[in-house]
């Protein structure tokens, strides 16, 4: 039996998979926009402080993903989500996390 806890941090899962997702679609409009911009010989420097930032938030978000897999219990009930999305190896071992 699951618990609430556990659903709950599938949920959180989801939703910074879905976040995460969205990002990475607008870190590549970014660095898109800066090679137009570096190509017409514009100033694309706000452009790329944004794009740092986008970059620093989705490694944050990658992290907290990364801990909510690790923290997860070892089965996997859910039908058709793959082991590797559990955050666990093929031996079902946790990998260490990143100091």
């Amino acid at each position: 039996m699951t618990s609430i806890v556990v659903l709950g941090q599938r949920c959180a899962v989801a939703e910074l998979d879905a976040t995460i997702g969205h990002l990475e679609e607008r870190r590549l409009e970014q660095l898109a926009l800066v090679a137009r911009l570096s190509a017409a010989g514009k100033d694309a420097a706000p452009v790329r402080t944004l794009l740092r930032l986008t970059e620093d938030y989705l490694a944050c978000l990658r992290q907290s993903r990364s801990l909510l897999l690790w923290t997860l219990p070892q089965q996997n009930p859910c039908p058709g989500v793959p082991p590797a999305a559990t955050g666990r190896d093929a031996a079902g071992l946790r990998p260490r996390l990143a100091e």
